[in-house]
């Protein structure tokens, strides 16, 4: 279990990449900000497994000098699976102008409320966990894999 888990983080953590390199028109800034969005306190924490796989990962590339040489950055957002809060988090992904992707949300509900944030401002987002076919049904900003 654990070596898929790692390989999803890797895979999503790879897609994020390509989605840096491809976008290279981006306004310019000394860091790569990810969000990662999803339980990471209270009864569901399996943000907590989520984000320490994503953790490893990323030190991993800044370790090799990071992408492109800017330091990959993550900011946290705790859901706790929540509807309402998911909707408030998206809310403040959106608003900052340096956060470029969001890894998460972890339950379906809580993706599809955070994914009308997205979709509205154009912010991409990428669950490895929400497995509903509305999280990505007419929403071009939300991948599931």
């Amino acid at each position: 279990m654990k070596k898929y888990l790692y390989f999803l983080i890797g895979f999503l953590f790879g897609i994020a990449i390509l989605y840096f390199l491809t976008f290279s028109h981006l306004p310019k800034q000394e860091n790569i900000k990810i969000a990662v969005a999803g339980p990471m306190d209270g009864v569901h924490k399996s943000g907590k497994a989520i984000l320490q796989g994503i953790k490893l990962y990323i030190d991993e590339v800044n370790e090799q000098g990071g992408i492109n040489g800017k330091t990959v950055e993550l900011v946290i957002k705790d859901d706790k699976n929540d509807r309402k809060l998911a909707i408030s988090k998206a809310s403040e992904v959106v608003e900052s102008d340096d956060i470029l992707l969001v890894l998460g949300h972890n339950f379906s509900s809580t993706s599809i409320e955070a994914g009308r944030i997205y979709k509205k401002r154009g912010v991409p987002a990428i669950t490895g966990s929400a497995t509903a076919v509305n999280v990505t049904k007419n929403n071009d900003w939300f991948f599931s894999v």
